[in-house]
């Protein structure tokens, strides 16, 4: 039995946290997991003893809120070393700045490798589904490409996200795995990723607002303005990209690399992200994303083998009640470099701009 002095701390602990989460806190990776730690560490000592207020412990306890939690936190996932192909040394520690390399070339603290598809598929495309929904249908996308205006809108959520410094890329950090400089974050990967359909004659319009910098709070309600505002200026526009950075790190602080070849060259794997209504909040696109989702994944699968990690099906929405082409694209992870991952945004790029041609 823990005491009533020590209930009314966690409690009081837990309650701040969920404030937090509900104002939209979106801290640094390290923040991340610890308010995630204090939510969950504070619910299970409550829920292990007996308390006054149970209708707290319910509101705790209730599926949407816990789905809210997990959106608004996006802790990082740690990878158990069983779950991939170990390609480099093991070290415990992992420096951002210092390009010390092992004699495979992959520097110390980096672990390369190559996420499959495998054999089970979903209506013929590889998807992780983290839903409560069974996916047996996946119809085809019902968006019909017209007009002169702008189709395409990119956009980041977490603009400051950064990648590994390289030789041809090399900077410091502001903060973990982020930087105020764009030339070094997820935004340059945006330019590319524009500049390869804008070249393919899609017109696309890239917004690289800072929206997670110096204030992680209110991120994801930031870039939903943002994605409003354009909509509303260009009823052309069809096809949301919020275009982020994946982070994956061992228990030892070792960072996963997710690698691929495309066209020769080392290239960052990418995935697609799609969410719904199973957090309990409205999403009534989330469907006909999952279709436009589904169409690039199969089309990626086609054109660049291994390009893409299996589809991500989320309980969360992400912003995606804003379009029936939303989509949430990770490229590569903290542990991939920025030289890879716009290798792969110029893949991502031409399939993008192959699959919307064929259905104009």
């Amino acid at each position: 039995m823990i005491s009533k002095k020590t209930q009314k701390i966690l409690l009081f602990l837990c309650i701040i946290g969920i404030f937090l989460v509900f104002s939209g806190f979106s801290g640094a990776d390290t923040e991340k997991i610890f308010l995630g730690f204090v939510i969950k560490s504070s619910v299970a000592a409550l829920q292990n003893d007996n308390i006054d207020n149970k209708n707290i412990i319910n509101l705790i306890k209730n599926n949407a809120l816990k789905n809210l939690i997990g959106q608004s936190l996006a802790v990082v996932y740690t990878v158990p070393e069983n779950e991939v192909q170990n390609k480099t040394n093991k070290v415990t520690k992992t420096d951002n700045t210092t390009q010390k390399e092992t004699d495979k070339g992959i520097p110390k603290g980096i672990l390369e490798t190559t996420i499959k598809k495998g054999s089970k598929l979903t209506c013929g495309i590889p998807i992780n589904n983290e839903t409560d929904y069974t996916i047996d249908n996946i119809g085809q996308p019902q968006m019909k490409f017209s007009g002169n205006g702008p189709l395409v809108l990119i956009v980041h959520t977490h603009t400051s996200e950064s990648y590994r410094p390289s030789e041809a890329y090399n900077y410091q950090p502001t903060d973990t795995d982020r930087t105020e400089d764009l030339d070094f974050t997820v935004a340059k990967v945006g330019n590319v990723l524009a500049k390869t359909l804008e070249d393919k004659g899609i017109k696309t319009i890239h917004d690289s607002t800072i929206n997670d910098y110096p204030s992680y709070s209110g991120s994801y309600r930031k870039s939903l303005e943002l994605m409003q505002k354009y909509l509303k200026q260009y009823p052309s526009i069809q096809i949301v990209i919020d275009l982020h950075r994946d982070a994956m790190v061992q228990s030892d602080g070792t960072k996963i690399s997710t690698v691929c070849e495309v066209d020769g060259q080392k290239a960052a794997q990418i995935m697609i992200v799609e969410g719904t209504n199973g957090s309990g909040l409205e999403h009534p696109n989330w469907k006909e994303n999952l279709s436009f989702g589904a169409a690039l994944q199969k089309k990626l699968d086609e054109s660049y083998v291994n390009l893409a990690r299996p589809l991500n099906l989320r309980k969360e929405r992400f912003n995606g009640q804003v379009s029936k082409g939303h989509l949430i694209v990770e490229v590569g992870t903290t542990g991939n470099t920025l030289d890879e991952a716009l290798v792969s945004a110029k893949a991502l790029g031409t399939v993008l701009a192959n699959l919307i041609q064929g259905m104009q």
